[in-house]
């Protein structure tokens, strides 16, 4: 059973949080992330959610099957991929227990996407300025 749908995705979403019970963590080795809404230990079937990026599928719900309820999300390939594609994305890695990277690794990473995102928005601009002052 896929969640393909937002409004049945919404509904199986918790109501409300506590930020003390969320655990973030990311394994290098497997590059995977995972964010668990109600701490670990809560058996959960990955299913596929509709946000891929170049036709995969890397973004999952986890779906606790006995209460129907989504206890947390999976992301696979989340730097190889998926941070390429939503560079934002970097910051939840600041908040992540860690396995086979290092803070400084993180912070290493964190400002090469910045500097690659400043780079491309000031060469965007100015290529825009240019075909501005040609018209």
């Amino acid at each position: 059973m896929a969640i393909n749908d937002a409004p049945r995705l919404a509904e199986k979403l918790p109501k409300r949080l506590d930020s003390d019970a969320v655990v973030i963590a990311y394994d290098r080795i497997s590059d995977t992330l995972m964010i668990h809404f109600f701490g670990r230990g809560r058996a959960a079937t990955s299913v596929p959610v509709e946000d891929t990026v170049d036709g995969r599928d890397l973004v999952f719900a986890r779906l606790d099957r006995a209460t129907d309820e989504v206890v947390g999300i999976q992301v696979e390939e989340f730097l190889d991929v998926y941070v390429k594609a939503r560079p934002e994305m970097i910051k939840l890695l600041s908040v992540a227990e860690l396995r086979g990277i290092t803070r400084d690794d993180v912070r290493l990473l964190a400002e090469g996407i910045q500097a690659e995102q400043l780079r491309a928005a000031m060469t965007g601009s100015l290529f825009s300025d240019l075909l501005s002052a040609a018209d």
